[in-house]
């Protein structure tokens, strides 16, 4: 018994090294969006290459939905909720209450994480807990649209030039480099093909390495008077809520709050600065679903529907902003019905305008802001499948950034970022003013 018992160790033993050891050293990070709830998290993950193919740890997935992934020696359990989706290494079948599933490619176990492909992600994460996840694909640049340049009715103020923001689509010449940067801007072969999904241009963004984070430059750049007479209506929306606290910092501060005491701010700018009415879509810690957001953007009939959340990154010094916008899967003509294509081509025309509104966004922040380098990033938007006007996500922070969530406890710092926003807010705003805009 003793010699049966330890050859079945020995045996496991060897293919967890054999599984770390097809696993390369070289790192990038995959981002994914996901609607868990009544919210679209946005999901970051570690990236490398076995056998021509791009992986993903499942464990960094997981720990930033609020789920657990259990290490034993015969087996590795996910539990996310009430659900519990058995896994084995070197192995495809993944073992629910009840039922079964395949992968495409089998799972990797390393000495503490566990790795499944990229393409696997979506179909793992629907079939095991019934979440939509789908790979968030960074813009090359902000070029989609041509904007007209901002208009002030003042000169701009000299700015610092160790306050300005780095312009989209540059990297400054002694910018840090990442470690881990390999193949950076572009997506790993998976499944024996190369897809261009991230950017691919020298000097794209990722996410900005800095050590350390700048706060704002103070008030007197930011002059709300050039926009003392724009008006319109937005419907700012604070991520989360009530017992669904998003990501949570090293400092103990969660997403959900840091995105409500900036709307709250950027509302009360906005409205004593400008004439934009500004809608909330909760004014306290409070669970608003899905439904209650549709029904508040459609009372409201705003121009512009802007969700605030925080990012989370699996480089722990990334920093910035990134701004995601409705894409849509293409579908054939032939298979939808007419009530389907009217409903697809109304969303089509919105998603159209949150990508002016979402560009011109990051165009401002490039013009006068310094939270850091602008992503722009597209996914399948659920909130633009359901909200009947413009919809654009905001990540304003990264709160895997210790400096970022430090910075983002203090009253004064959360003060001088919605400042920026709300300069940034009321320039799109003006922007829609022009003819033939929208």
């Amino acid at each position: 018994m003793r010699l049966l018992q330890y050859n079945r160790f020995f045996f496991l033993s060897v293919i967890a090294v054999s599984c770390l050891m097809t696993i390369p050293a070289i790192a990038e990070t995959a981002y994914f969006t996901a609607q868990v709830g009544a919210d679209m998290v946005t999901v970051a993950a570690e990236m490398r290459q076995s056998d021509s193919r791009a992986y993903v740890s499942l464990d960094e997935i997981m720990d930033q939905i609020r789920g657990i992934v259990a290490l034993q020696p015969d087996r590795i359990q996910a539990n996310w909720g009430d659900k519990t989706a058995v896994l084995s290494a070197n192995d495809t079948t993944v073992r629910l209450a009840g039922d079964t599933f395949s992968l495409n490619y089998p799972v990797l176990r390393g000495k503490d994480k566990v790795y499944i492909t990229l393409s696997d992600v979506p179909s793992f994460f629907s079939s095991a807990y019934g979440l939509a996840f789908s790979r968030a694909a960074q813009t090359e640049e902000v070029k989609a649209v041509d904007l007209p340049p901002l208009e002030y009715e003042e000169p701009e103020p000299e700015i610092l030039e160790d306050a300005l923001l780095t312009p989209l689509g540059e990297t400054p010449d002694d910018a840090e480099t990442p470690a881990l940067n390999e193949g950076e801007g572009e997506t790993a072969e998976e499944d024996g093909e190369v897809e261009e999904e991230a950017a691919s241009s020298e000097g794209a963004p990722e996410d900005t390495l800095d050590d350390t984070v700048e706060p704002p430059p103070a008030d007197s750049h930011f002059d709300m008077s050039v926009f003392s007479e724009v008006g319109g209506k937005i419907v700012l929306d604070p991520g989360h809520g009530g017992d669904d606290t998003g990501a949570i910092a090293g400092n103990n501060m969660n997403e959900s709050d840091m995105a409500l005491a900036v709307a709250l701010r950027i509302r009360e700018i906005l409205e004593r600065e400008t004439d934009i009415d500004v809608i909330l879509t909760r004014e306290e810690n409070t669970d608003v679903s899905l439904n209650n957001r549709q029904a508040i953007a459609g009372k409201a009939d705003g121009s512009l529907f802007l969700s605030l959340h925080a990012g989370f990154s699996a480089t722990p010094r990334a920093q910035g902003i990134s701004i995601f916008m409705d894409e849509e899967a293409p579908a054939s003509e032939e298979s939808l019905s007419e009530a389907e294509k009217q409903r697809r081509e109304k969303r089509q025309g919105l998603a159209g305008k949150a990508g002016i509104y979402g560009y011109r966004l990051a165009q401002a922040l490039g013009e006068n802001s310094a939270l850091g380098t602008v992503i722009v990033r597209t996914c399948p938007l659920v909130l633009q499948r359901e909200i009947g006007i413009p919809a654009v996500l905001m990540e304003i922070a990264y709160l895997s950034n210790i400096d970022a969530a430090t910075l983002l406890s203090e009253e004064e710092y959360q003060a001088q970022v919605a400042l920026n926003l709300a300069w940034v807010i009321a320039s799109a705003i003006k922007q829609d003013k022009a003819p033939n805009d929208l």
